[in-house]
């Protein structure tokens, strides 16, 4: 199962309370990209996105809780209480997403429109596993 919705809050909320951020953050998805799980609908996948990188941390901490709840019962775990205490420091750096679509059968539209939601974002075909070094 894929839950990119539930992958990507659950990966945004870390990357916001880093400690002493760059003043660029980047974000990786790695994916075969059929949502199948949690958010399914490319344009509700890209407008949640598009929540997250408001310049606003009560609306991204909003976008962030909406997103854990909605995504699946295991995302909404990880919600401890009703605000998480995004600060305005939590949210000053953009966040560029970068999805990387695995296998002939991924969906390149959304990942594509994904990443075009943020700034500097970007999409990538693997077309095999040694295109990617570590």
């Amino acid at each position: 199962m894929t839950n990119l919705s539930g992958g990507l809050t659950v990966a945004w909320k870390e990357l916001l309370f880093i400690g002493n951020p760059n003043s660029v953050r980047s974000l990786f998805l790695l994916t075969d990209g059929l949502a199948n799980e949690g958010i399914q609908e490319t344009n509700t996948l890209v407008q949640m996105v598009k929540r997250l990188t408001a310049d606003s941390a009560e609306d991204v901490e909003t976008a962030l809780l909406e997103g854990l709840r909605m995504s699946s019962n295991r995302a909404a775990q990880l919600v401890d209480s009703a605000t998480l205490g995004l600060t305005p420091e939590n949210v000053q750096a953009p966040v560029s997403l970068f999805c990387f679509g695995y296998g002939p059968d991924h969906n390149s539209d959304m990942l594509q429109a994904l990443a075009e939601a943020t700034a500097g974002g970007g999409y990538y075909f693997v077309e095999n596993d040694s295109d990617v070094y570590t």
